[in-house]
């Protein structure tokens, strides 16, 4: 095979932005996946590091041949290194156009932005070293590398520092599974501007004909609008996800169920229009019922979920971030307090 042949690289260069892709999209949703019963941090940390390396040096490669009209030799990608900040960096100082008012926000963000970076360079060390931090610890390397999982959880802390309300929840059992939301919905905002910014220069033809061709394999981060990071649900993506068992009640069904405990029951229709917080489900009406005064659920297109502890024990439900009809990040609690007076 001859591979000086430009349409051979084309293709490969093809199959590797879209294998970054398919890696960052992964990463998020196992990312998304990290609950109380799940805390393989690993995973997500070896998908997003090489996801994000990759996609990176997809995209030097595009800028090299709008300059050169060919392509780097291996010397030149090998010596960009595997650093994630160094990438960047080389990036935004020698390729990245900021001529339009949203890339200038980007590029603003991806060099000043100090919570993004610390995050980035964790990823960085982790793709670099920390992956063999048990065998260091192993083997008694005197200069181990970093545990990744200790590095991920004082970043999580910094997060709490900064959001007092991400914290409350940890003292409330009801709120711990949107605690995990709330924490991978952050840092996936965090991380989608990076994967949106390098998109949108690709698909505005900036970096030539190479670039938008490129474009077609990350156009699901190039439409991503900055309201919207964090908001993306990646885990139907994940095995892990789809293999889980849901436990789904249709309304009629439920009621039928539970009609025999003559349950006295209480219930309130809202609509997203009538609503004056942050609106957190795909739907825009839905249905809370508190049963017995202390369960609580909620009636979204006709299935019914749990909205605290004690119904999710009781009733078998799934939670709405659960079985992914709320948007991630976004919080229900308002919920639950409107079916405590009812």
């Amino acid at each position: 095979m001859n591979f000086n042949n430009e349409s051979i690289i084309n293709l490969s260069l093809n199959d590797e932005i879209e294998t970054s892709a398919n890696l960052i999209k992964l990463g998020f949703g196992e990312l998304q996946n990290i609950d109380k019963t799940n805390d393989f941090y690993f995973l997500p940390f070896q998908l997003l590091s090489q996801g994000f390396e990759r996609l990176m040096k997809c995209y030097i490669c595009a800028a090299y041949f709008n300059k050169n009209q060919t392509f780097p030799d291996l010397k030149y990608i090998k010596g960009r290194g595997h650093d994630l900040i160094k990438l960047l960096d080389f990036i935004l100082d020698n390729e990245f156009s900021a001529d339009r008012p949203i890339l200038v926000e980007y590029k603003v963000f991806l060099q000043d932005n100090n919570e993004f970076r610390e995050l980035l360079g964790v990823l960085s060390e982790f793709g670099k070293y920390s992956r063999y931090y048990n065998f260091d610890v192993i083997t008694g390397n005197s200069t181990p590398s970093v545990d990744p999982k200790k590095k991920w959880k004082d970043f999580e802390s910094s997060i709490f520092a900064k959001k007092p309300l991400m914290y409350e929840k940890i003292t409330d059992c009801d709120k711990h599974d949107e605690l995990y939301h709330d924490i991978s919905s952050y840092i996936i905002s965090i991380l989608e501007k990076l994967a949106t910014s390098l998109s949108l220069q690709l698909s505005m033809g900036l970096l030539g004909k190479v670039g938008q061709t490129l474009s077609i394999f990350v156009s699901d981060f190039t439409h991503i609008k900055i309201k919207d990071h964090g908001n993306t649900d990646y885990r139907k993506n994940t095995t892990r996800y789809n293999e889980k068992e849901r436990l789904i009640w249709k309304r009629e069904k439920f009621d039928k169920e539970y009609a025999v405990f003559n349950e006295r029951s209480k219930k309130i229709n809202i609509t997203k229009e009538g609503f004056q917080e942050e609106w957190p489900f795909l739907v825009d009406n839905v249905t809370v019922e508190t049963r017995n005064g202390d369960y609580f659920v909620i009636v979204i297109d006709n299935f019914v979920y749990a909205l605290n502890g004690l119904a999710k024990s009781r009733y078998k439900l799934e939670f709405t971030h659960e079985a992914g009809v709320s948007i991630p990040g976004k919080s229900t609690h308002s919920f639950i307090n409107i079916a405590k007076n009812i």
